[in-house]
């Protein structure tokens, strides 16, 4: 056996670095792949429309309460930045903004848009009889999305946690219960209508 490992040393180091620099490249590349409060942006930050594309394409924490695939979404609304209320149709394959159908949108911004709205997750819950401590009211911003058959599920975006990141929220005005997430979501009212539309 020591005469094996001595001819063999080479060999075995090399195996032993390749399976060190395998695993340090997996756990970097994972790492990086994952929502974290640093990929929260606003509409502040340098180059915010790139940011909103990068961390679309994290996979957020904790586990999903809502799901859709992108493909089956036929509608969808959110509250924008401004505080104004947009809703998106699919029409022939294309989005449209409902009551401004002369709008060019662009698709891959959309597209992105969507990666935040279809697969929304969390971290917590927390039954409560107080849902205004964590900012969700009648006057909340919103989202919706509905499918062909018209099944719409809609979210109320609350506060965010000034410690954390984390967002809080609650699905179909069900304020009783209120889910935490990773602030993810968040990042959805950072798009306002002008990053939707197509510049030639």
């Amino acid at each position: 056996m020591k005469k094996f490992l001595q001819k063999n040393y080479k060999v075995i180091l090399l195996i032993v670095v390749l399976v060190l620099v395998g695993v340090l490249a997996y756990v970097t590349f994972n790492n990086n792949k994952h929502f974290d409060e640093s990929d929260v942006v606003t509409r502040e930050d340098d180059d915010f429309i790139e940011k909103l594309e990068e961390s679309s394409e994290k996979e957020d924490a904790g586990e999903s309460v809502f799901f859709i695939n992108k493909s089956d979404i036929a509608t969808f609304a959110f509250t924008d930045n401004n505080g104004i209320y947009l809703t998106f149709e699919k029409k022939d394959d294309e989005w449209i903004l409902k009551n401004e159908t002369t709008l060019d949108i662009d698709e891959e911004r959309v597209d992105t848009l969507l990666n935040y709205l279809s697969n929304v997750r969390f971290v917590d819950a927390i039954s409560t009889e107080e849902p205004e401590k964590y900012g969700l009211t009648m006057e909340s911003p919103i989202f919706s999305i509905s499918d062909s058959n018209d099944n719409t599920t809609i979210i109320t975006l609350g506060n965010v946690n000034e410690e954390t990141g984390e967002v809080y929220y609650a699905i179909n005005y069900d304020y009783s219960n209120v889910f935490v997430n990773s602030g993810k979501i968040s990042n959805i009212s950072t798009y306002s209508i002008e990053d939707l539309i197509a510049t030639k």
